[in-house]
């Protein structure tokens, strides 16, 4: 299911391409964890162990916060430190998929001595949606304090128009 892309400035993309997202980011972590399996002892643990630090090094834990209301799900979760343009959601098969990546880096020189610095922090998490929405409603938005809100309302049923028929039904006395 494609959602239309936003392109306001405060507004968090949603689109249709985490699944590449997701797939880059597994690969960062089976990077990660053989990396790990490389420079550990023998003894020192196993795969499953170097693939949970791996994820750990790589992507960052967010909470969000699910409300089922009456007529909308609200979705929110604090994203300090990202930008809009940073952050994408996917709607796809009943599942919200919230997905985000921040590089910093910087450049200092001390006694001569150039050094820089880069980090990154990523996040992915999907959350199985109670109800079917509409995804050409979907509303989300990151707040100058790192709030991100995102409002998906729920889809309608469609009601079958009653019809009414009127008769005379003779009455007997």
């Amino acid at each position: 299911m494609t959602l239309p892309t936003t392109t306001k400035r405060s507004m968090v993309q949603i689109g249709d391409s985490l699944s590449r997202t997701y797939h880059q980011i597994q690969d960062m972590i089976r990077e990660r964890a053989y990396h790990n399996f490389q420079n550990r002892e023998s003894n020192d643990g196993d795969s499953l162990t170097d693939w949970l630090q791996a994820k750990s090094q790589i992507l960052t834990h967010i909470d969000l916060e699910l409300k089922d209301q009456k007529r909308n799900i609200v979705v929110e979760g604090d994203l300090k430190g990202f930008s809009p343009g940073e952050i994408e959601v996917e709607l796809k098969d009943g599942q919200l998929r919230v997905s985000g990546s921040h590089q910093e880096s910087s450049a200092s020189e001390t006694d001569g001595i150039a050094g820089f610095k880069s980090e990154s922090i990523s996040f992915y998490q999907s959350i199985n949606l109670p109800a079917a929405v509409d995804a050409d409603k979907i509303h989300a938005k990151l707040h100058k304090n790192g709030k991100l809100k995102l409002t998906l309302p729920k889809k309608t049923p469609t009601k079958a128009k009653k019809k009414t028929a009127r008769t005379k039904v003779p009455i007997s006395g």
